[in-house]
């Protein structure tokens, strides 16, 4: 599972990218996908990233697209435990 303190350093590598990203260009999203992977033990998915890397979002949509991929990859996380238990 994922630990506490990995949550708290993706929550301050988020606000480290956006703040140094006003637009949250691409690329700062596509790193912040790359540091969500590598907290979860995940190999990385060029088919995930690929449609970040094309768009610039406004930063509010921004957020909400990362709260998102956090649940998302808790939620996988998660059953993928619930799954080895039974």
């Amino acid at each position: 599972n994922l630990k506490e303190a990995d949550l708290t350093r993706i929550q301050v590598e988020l606000y480290r990218i956006i703040k140094h990203n006003p637009n949250v260009e691409p690329n700062a999203l596509k790193e912040y996908y790359e540091l969500i992977f590598r907290s979860l033990g995940r190999p990385i998915n060029d088919k995930e990233i690929k449609p970040i890397q094309q768009i610039c979002y406004p930063i509010v949509i921004a957020r909400f697209l990362m709260a998102n991929v956090i649940d998302q990859l808790l939620e996988h996380q998660n059953q993928n435990a619930s799954t080895h238990l039974i």
